[in-house]
């Protein structure tokens, strides 16, 4: 589990690391990133949203999930995607 305030540990972080750099290779082509929705409105006088809130409760939980299901699932997805790009 990350210590540093990430999602993701150093493993996890690697790993998906690895395989999306591989899948970068095989695709070549750059996807422009989605643009974020507004967080909502904020509460009280801190300004935190239920977003905000909510994030900070999950934190260690989808932390943990991530650390432990992430690596195989990009791994596997990554393979297959190179798969079905190289029978082109």
């Amino acid at each position: 589990m990350a210590t540093d305030g990430s999602l993701m540990g150093s493993g996890a972080m690697g790993a998906a690391s690895s395989a999306l750099q591989r899948l970068n290779q095989a695709v070549q082509e750059a996807v422009p990133a989605a643009a974020a929705p507004s967080p909502g409105p904020a509460l009280g006088a801190g300004g935190k949203t239920i977003e905000d809130m909510v994030r900070e409760m999950l934190r260690p939980m989808l932390q943990q999930w991530m650390d432990t299901n992430l690596p195989p699932m990009v791994e596997r997805l990554v393979e297959r995607e190179i798969v079905r790009l190289t029978r082109r």
